[in-house]
């Protein structure tokens, strides 16, 4: 009888411990997707056309063709500065709804809108002005072959 119970417990073992696998890869997983949609939330209003594209969307490109020590280094460098840049731009997405509905008032007021055209402006300057400081951070520290691949790269075809 007792020869039968020990099967039953090696068992038990091993389903406890494939639960706690799959606990932990789905726990791994999730933190992946929320770090993901957090860094993707974080929006640059690009150019005077008014491209919105994310920070992923930005830097990945950009990342995938640097050396590996570089590119951690920029990825540290953007990582920490995410709170801030989601704070700009929240910022600037409220100044643009307050624009839009300026515009769609039957009593348009050119002042109101002028005020808070100018209020989504500083927003991206902000925005442009974290991302300046935060190139000036890491550049010192990257590699002259990732600095220099930084120098060439383009975000939009075309432009030069």
């Amino acid at each position: 009888m007792r020869a039968l119970q020990r099967p039953w417990r090696g068992l038990h073992v091993a389903i406890v411990v494939s639960v706690a696998l799959n606990l932990f890869c789905l726990a791994f997983i999730g933190e992946q997707a929320w770090r993901r949609h957090l860094e993707d939330r974080v929006m640059l209003q690009i150019g005077d056309g008014g491209e919105a594209l994310s920070l992923r969307g930005v830097l990945r490109p950009l990342i995938d063709k640097l050396p590996t020590e570089d590119a951690a280094q920029l990825r540290a460098g953007f990582a920490a500065r995410i709170p801030d840049l989601m704070a700009v731009r929240r910022e600037a997405a409220q100044a643009m709804e307050r624009v839009r509905a300026d515009i769609a008032q039957a009593q348009f007021d050119p002042q109101r809108t002028r005020t808070d055209m100018l209020a989504a402006r500083e927003a991206r300057q902000k925005a442009a002005a974290i991302i300046q400081d935060t190139l000036l951070e890491v550049l010192p520290q990257m590699s002259d072959v990732g600095r220099r691949q930084l120098a060439e790269f383009r975000l939009l075809a075309g432009r030069h």
